[in-house]
Parts: C-alpha cells; structure tokens; sequence
C-alpha cells in the first residue's frame, strides 16, 4: 500500500467524525441554550446525540433526579472542601513539627521560622 493510500484512507474516516463530532459539540455547548426546535434541527441524522438529548430533557423534567443530582454535587463539594481543609492542617502539622524537632536541634529560631513559615514568637510557645 503506498503511504499516501494511508493517508487518504485516515483523511477519510477524520473527515467521517467530523459531522458527528460537531453534533455531540452541539448538544454539549446548545441543550441548555437553545429550543427543542432549535436543537432538533441541530442534531437531526445523529441517533445516538438525539438519544442523549432526549435522556437530558427527561432528567431535566423529573424532579427528583434534579433534587439527587443537587444533593451529589453538594456531596462532592463537602468531601473536596473536606479535603483541601485536612490538607491544609496536615501542612500546618508538619511545620509545627518540623519547627519543633529543630528547635530540639538547637537551630536558631530565624532559620527556623525561614523554613517553615512560621512566626519567631509561634516558634518560641511551641514546647
């Protein structure tokens, strides 16, 4: 097979999910934007997009997988909040020990506070 054979062959199936891409692109960016009308023009030839379309319409209208959809973008919103706080005061944890086991050490407390980020005055309370 000469290469450019290859070439045109993979052109060819690129230039196929073209349209089909364009479609799906249309149903992301368009299903909250524009009517059914609009939309059905938009995504008419493409079964499966029509089908997706038709699934997000019926989600849309049943209230109670709204009211789910709600409570589990809440849920990821607490656990990522959650998150971010338990990294944030396993940060603080570490400086403070860090702080700690070099002032054991015997390094002065501006090297100390240069390299953990604390104050000279937290660093002299800690025991």
């Amino acid at each position: 097979i000469h290469v450019l054979e290859v070439v045109d062959k993979k052109m060819d199936k690129v230039s196929q999910l073209k349209p089909a891409l364009r479609c799906w692109t249309n149903f992301f960016y368009y299903a909250d934007k524009k009517s059914e009308e609009e939309m059905t023009v938009l995504l008419q030839g493409h079964p499966v997009v029509e089908h997706a379309y038709e699934e997000y319409k019926r989600f849309n209208n049943d209230v109670r997988m709204r009211e789910l959809d709600e409570a589990h973008q809440r849920y990821l919103h607490d656990y990522a909040t959650d998150m971010e706080t338990a990294e944030a005061k396993g940060r603080a944890e570490g400086k403070i020990e860090t702080a700690r086991n070099s002032k054991r050490l015997g390094i002065d407390y501006e090297t100390i506070a240069k390299a953990t980020g604390l104050s000279v005055e937290e660093i002299n309370r800690l025991d």
